[in-house]
Parts: C-alpha cells; sequence; structure tokens
C-alpha cells in the first residue's frame, strides 16, 4: 500500500517569520520514506513552503500484536523559514592602497609644479560572502576570478567590485539527507572602478631629455596628457564578469565586451 494523505491534513499558519504548513499521510512502516514527500519538496500550490521536517508515529499493531507497527502517520512540516545556519553572512574589512599622485599637481601657495611622488592612501572594502549551496558552481569560481563586476550586482556599480576566487567545505545535513556546502566568496570593492588607474601628468621630452623651464619647472606637455587624473587602457585591465552564476543564479551575459 503506497502512502495515502489523510483528510484535512493540509492545514496551515502564518506569522512574522513566515507561512508554516503540515500535510499527514498514513503509510506502510517499511515504505514510508520513500513514499511520503521528500525532505526539501513543494507543499502543492505554493512553491515557496518548503518541507523542512518528517515525524512519524505508530498507528496500528503488527498482525501478531507484537513487533513494529505495521503502518505509521507520517506529519509533513512545511515552512518558508530559513534554516539560521543557512543565512548569508558578509564579513567587511576597510584597508587602503597607496597611489603616487603628487607628480603633475601644483602646490597652492607657490603656483609651482608638484615633483614629489607623494604617496595618497585611497580606500578599499574587502568583502567576504559566506552562503550554503547545495554545489559549488567551480567552472564559474575559475572563469569569474580575476574579473569586475559587468553589471551593477547587489548594490555595487559595475566595475567596482573585483572578484579574487573563493573556497568551499562540505558537510553531510542529516535533516536534508544530503551533501550541502559551505561557500565563501571574496571580492574587493573600490569606489573607482578597477579599469581606472591614476596616471600622472607626463612631462615633455626633446630627444628623449626631460625639458625644464629656468627656474627648474618642468614643461608638460600640452593637453589633457599634461594633467594628471584618472583615466582607462584599452584594452582593460580586468575584464568583466557574470557574477550571477557564482550564488546560483542563472548567467545573464554569455560574452561582455573588451
Amino acid at each position: 500500500m503506497a502512502a495515502i494523505e489523510l483528510w484535512g491534513s493540509q492545514a496551515g499558519a502564518e506569522d512574522l517569520q513566515g507561512v508554516t504548513a503540515t500535510r499527514i499521510f498514513r503509510a506502510p512502516l517499511a515504505t514510508w520514506m520513500s513514499d511520503c514527500p521528500k525532505i526539501g519538496s513543494e507543499f502543492p500550490n505554493y512553491p515557496p513552503l518548503r518541507l523542512r521536517r518528517r515525524q512519524w508515529e505508530p498507528l496500528t499493531p503488527s498482525p501478531t500484536g507484537t513487533g513494529p507497527a505495521g503502518e505509521v502517520k507520517v506529519i509533513c512540516e512545511y515552512s518558508t523559514y530559513q534554516f539560521i545556519e543557512d543565512a548569508p553572512e558578509e564579513e567587511w574589512s576597510i584597508s587602503g592602497e597607496v597611489l603616487e599622485m603628487g607628480l603633475g599637481r601644483k602646490w597652492v601657495s607657490t603656483d609651482r609644479i608638484c615633483q614629489q611622488a607623494l604617496g595618497i592612501i585611497f580606500p578599499l572594502a574587502d568583502w567576504r560572502l559566506k552562503l550554503v549551496v547545495p554545489e559549488v558552481p567551480k567552472v564559474h569560481l575559475v572563469l569569474q576570478m580575476g574579473k569586475v563586476n559587468g553589471y551593477d550586482w547587489l548594490g555595487f556599480s559595475a566595475g567596482n567590485l573585483l572578484f579574487h576566487g573563493g573556497e568551499s567545505q562540505s558537510r553531510f545535513d542529516y535533516e536534508r539527507q544530503r551533501y550541502i556546502y559551505v561557500m565563501t566568496l571574496h571580492f574587493t570593492y573600490r569606489p573607482v572602478p578597477w579599469n581606472y588607474q591614476w596616471r600622472a601628468g607626463e612631462q615633455r621630452r626633446i630627444d628623449g631629455v626631460l625639458v625644464y623651464k629656468d627656474d627648474g619647472q618642468p614643461v608638460m606637455v600640452d593637453g589633457a596628457a599634461g594633467v594628471g587624473g584618472w583615466d582607462r587602457m584599452e584594452p582593460v585591465l580586468y575584464g568583466f564578469g557574470d557574477f550571477d552564476p557564482l550564488i546560483g543564479r542563472p548567467p545573464r551575459y554569455p560574452v561582455f565586451p573588451t
């Protein structure tokens, strides 16, 4: 005899944490684990509800009156709640990189061009995202490493988040009866897009020799090249990545322009 769902079994409740529901089945003791809904399966007509727990208890004695019950009542508990240990975790570490941003600027009090390679601390933020996933996206981890987000992603503007790779650990989940993986993704956020670097103003040369004025001040080339500023190169330093598959979402774009 296969599992039979009892009349009135689909009861539920809703509160501030989410929705819960139950289904009750009658099934043979020997086969109830395979006959009844499996852990993680959807509630009928309401996909957000997932089976989180199954409980069974004797329903009838065995034909001989001794030994284990011949049938059991199986109570399946569904919920939209997320396991506490499954909730994403974040770690932030704020640091900085030293950039030489003095060359080509002017001193305010003297109106003379700065000839010192002054080190300026520019902010960076290391971000680690820890997720519990059913499987590790190994191929995407390799493909996206060393790339920047090609589109606005999880609140980060396109090009500002650099992916450094990730790590994972497996453990057996007895409630769900399968292996799950704890994966940590490593990123670094930069307020200025990673493909923009500080470019110092270029000093004029004649036959390879740097040109100076009579007072020792450097002569800068004309136009934008003679003034320092943020600039990018072609082709770009960092390729554009599609980070959605890293967190279990389908890819958005197969190819990004360089």
